[in-house]
This record gives structure tokens, C-alpha cells and sequence, in this order.
């Protein structure tokens, strides 16, 4: 998925941690534990640049691939085969 923000450099920030992260990660960072519902998000491609029209403004470009939880799906389509 191509994800395209702008917003205030801090709102990126909150964005960027509020992602999913592997549980090494989320340790490190002395986060709550993420929910194992959630599905793991891995960045292919990250570029974060000044808008130069606002002070603090910025545009967050990024490509981000995940995995889909299939017995989730199945439950969720009925038990349709995908």
C-alpha cells in the first residue's frame, strides 16, 4: 500500500509510532504490549521532507506491505474459500 501524509512534524512522529512493531521493538522502546490482533506492517519505502510552504510541515511518503490473517478472513467471509 502507498501511504502519502501531510501534517505538522510531530503528528508524523505519533503516526510512525503508533505502527505496529515487532515485539523486540515495542520492548526497546518501553511501549505497552501491541495487540496480537494486529497485522505486522514491514516498510518497503520511507521519505519524509519539509513542505517548505508551513513552518513544521511535512510530507510523509511510504510504501507498506502486511500480512493478512486468513482463518480472520474466513470467519469474516462467511467460511468462503479466498
Amino acid at each position: 500500500m502507498r501511504v502519502e501524509l501531510t501534517g505538522s512534524l510531530d503528528s508524523m512522529r505519533r503516526f510512525l509510532v503508533r505502527l505496529p512493531l515487532l515485539p523486540a521493538e515495542i520492548s526497546s522502546l518501553k511501549l505497552p504490549v501491541a495487540s496480537t490482533n494486529k497485522p505486522a506492517i514491514f516498510f518497503q519505502d520511507l521519505v519524509i521532507r519539509s513542505t517548505l510552504r508551513v513552518p513544521d510541515e511535512v510530507r510523509l511518503e511510504a510504501v507498506v506491505s502486511g500480512f493478512v490473517n486468513r482463518q480472520f478472513m474466513l470467519g469474516a467471509s462467511g467460511g468462503q474459500s479466498l
